[in-house]
């Protein structure tokens, strides 16, 4: 749902060596978009901080996955209705549910540990 009406598109190009390829990206952002599919490339998102970007890329990614196992399903998908998704991504707006919020200091925190942190294959043995 915090993505509903904020996902931004734009049509891949090819390579990046047109400059005016910059004003088409920064029209199809414009508004409230907090991520951008590149069509046939890949995705950004945008956040006010780097937690909050790198928390909607996360649940991005996920959304995109969890809509690739229910499209293979091959079943009808039920959809909650439009104003169910607007007040559900309205409360993502609340300082307290903000992405990044909660999420961010947690990652932070796994990142630092000794056992080395996210990612890492090492593993913690008690005994």
């Amino acid at each position: 749902a915090m993505f509903y009406e904020k996902v931004a598109y734009h049509d891949w190009e090819g390579i990046s060596d047109d400059v005016a390829e910059c004003e088409r990206l920064g029209a199809a952002v414009k508004g409230e978009a907090n991520a951008l599919l590149m069509r046939n490339h890949g995705f950004c998102t945008f956040g006010k901080s780097i937690a909050e970007a790198w928390v909607l890329a996360y649940y991005f990614e996920t959304a995109c996955q969890t809509q690739l196992a229910v499209l293979s399903t091959r079943q009808p998908i039920r959809r909650p209705g439009a104003e169910v998704l607007r007040k559900a991504r309205a409360q993502y707006e609340l300082p307290d549910f903000a992405p990044g919020a909660c999420e961010w200091p947690a990652l932070l925190r796994l990142a630092r540990r000794p056992e080395g942190g996210v990612g890492s294959s090492a593993r913690r043995h008690d005994g």
